[in-house]
């Protein structure tokens, strides 16, 4: 008989309050990341873990996507009150789905317009329109998502 071990969350989950990112996470979120900012540097700024302030608490994407602003480096911000347009989250592999799913209601709440749930190790990505809609798409598919006008190779994303 085979017995079940649970882990303990980690340091890192415990101080962040998320799932710590894994091999394929990190590679898979840099690639998206890229690809943002190679096809679209004129339309969206890209940012990697920023903290956006909803009134149900702070949420903090793997990815999301603003309409193009200026940007001071003379004023930062931490927590950010303005919903992106494109919310990206990649499932890790220490983290429940449902979590992620839960995870949608807020941004759409919120006033994201896409909601991007990736999943590395099956190399997938939904592209939800709502908590309820959304189109599927795999490793060798151009991703369209028309309500930010994105497209996406994924073989990009997701290298064989």
């Amino acid at each position: 008989m085979e017995t079940l071990v649970l882990e303990m969350p980690s340091a890192y989950e415990l101080e962040r309050n998320k799932p710590m990112p894994s091999k394929l996470h990190s590679i898979v979120q840099m690639n998206i990341g890229f690809e943002l900012k190679t096809l679209y540097p004129s339309q969206f700024d890209v940012f990697s873990e920023l903290t956006l302030d909803f009134a149900e608490g702070d949420v903090v994407p793997d990815i999301c996507l603003f309409p193009k602003g200026a940007l001071s480096f003379a004023e930062d911000e931490v927590r950010i009150t303005t919903a992106p347009v494109l919310a990206i989250e990649i499932l890790s592999p220490t983290q429940n789905l449902q979590e992620l799913l839960t995870k949608s209601k807020a941004y759409f709440q919120n006033g994201v317009q896409s909601y991007w749930l990736v999943i590395p190790a099956m190399r997938l990505i939904h592209v939800f329109s709502s908590t309820q809609d959304y189109e599927t798409y795999k490793k060798q598919d151009i991703l369209k998502d028309p309500l930010v006008n994105i497209e996406i190779d994924l073989s990009k994303i997701f290298p064989v």
